[in-house]
């Protein structure tokens, strides 16, 4: 008798964010987890930091090379800003995607940590059920 094997379709989203607008990169990934889950997607996976924004030292590194000038201290602030802090209305959302769709969805992001200054960069996992199942 041969062996069966459960075989899991995966979506491995390669989009751009919408560059440090946090609730518009939300319901950007909100579509993108529609569209693969549509196509028979059960586990779809985002690139890292995906929410906001990819910080890379070639785009961010002359601009941001003299972090206290007021225009990388600007820069971080908008990002901060963006960043996401677990829960929030953002992981809600995210977790709503992943219930409708009945989809485990795999979300990297800027996160932000409550009252310092400090940010991550996350993987938030969601599952089928749309509960937060962890980070990392």
């Amino acid at each position: 008798m041969a062996q069966e094997w459960n075989v899991t379709k995966a979506a491995a989203v390669q989009a751009e964010p919408v560059t440090l607008d946090r609730e518009a990169t939300i319901e950007k990934a909100c579509s993108l987890i529609d569209e693969a889950a549509a196509v028979g997607a059960r586990l779809i996976v985002f690139p890292e930091l995906f929410v906001p924004t990819y910080v890379n030292a070639s785009i961010w590194g002359k601009g941001l090379a003299e972090f206290g000038s007021p225009r990388a201290r600007a820069a971080w602030t908008r990002l901060w800003q963006n960043s996401v802090e677990i829960p929030s209305a953002a992981t809600e959302r995210l977790g709503q995607a992943a219930r409708r769709t009945e989809t485990t969805v795999v979300m990297g992001l800027n996160e932000r940590e409550a009252n310092t200054r400090t940010l991550y960069n996350t993987v938030a996992i969601f599952g089928p059920d749309g509960a937060f199942l962890g980070r990392h």
